[in-house]
């Protein structure tokens, strides 16, 4: 139990037991290779973190509604390559209660970076503003970023927003309509 260890294969699952120094490994069945695939991604995302770094920027303005649902929150993701790779990010995307998207939206690809540093405009917004959806909501701010390293299958990588851009984040809730 823990992270993974990409730094050597996966193997096959086994059970460790010790008891007063005799130690036995038993073989752990495991339907379609699912251990094998979530150690993968697992390592994937390892890659997708010490490949490049992620800034959210510090200016957030709400952009009011203009299609009679709630206002979105503009700002920018700051890519810092950490290395020589070249990085394509693909997606990004919201939570259950939040949209994550480019701005303007829906660009695919959304940037290219083999060094340097990339400033990706986005913009957050509400996607459940009827009572049940926000008492329901969990892991509000776990979005999701999805990037190839070279040549690479796509992968994806957890992107959490700092304190203040969730509080602002939060408070577009206020602009939900009002229920009928």
């Amino acid at each position: 139990y823990g992270t993974a260890r990409c730094d050597q294969e996966a193997g096959e699952p086994a059970l460790v037991l010790d008891s007063g120094g005799r130690v036995e490994r038993l073989a752990v069945p495991t339907p379609a290779q699912i251990l094998d695939r979530l150690w993968r991604a697992e390592c994937d995302q390892q890659q997708l973190e010490s490949a490049f770094t992620i800034e959210w920027g510090q200016s957030w303005t709400q952009i009011p509604a203009t299609d009679g649902g709630a206002a979105r929150l503009r700002g920018e993701l700051r890519l810092t390559a950490t290395g020589n790779t070249r990085i394509v990010v693909t997606d990004v995307r919201g939570s259950v209660l939040f949209d994550l998207d480019t701005a303007p939206a829906g660009k695919r690809p959304i940037t290219e970076l083999a060094s340097g540093s990339r400033t990706v405009p986005v913009e957050i917004g509400v996607r459940l503003c009827f009572k049940h959806g926000l008492i329901e909501a969990k892991k509000n701010f776990d979005f999701s970023l999805y990037a190839r390293l070279g040549d690479a299958d796509q992968a994806y990588r957890t992107i959490t927003p700092p304190k203040p851009v969730q509080q602002r984040a939060l408070a577009l809730l206020a602009t939900c309509p009002k229920d009928e």
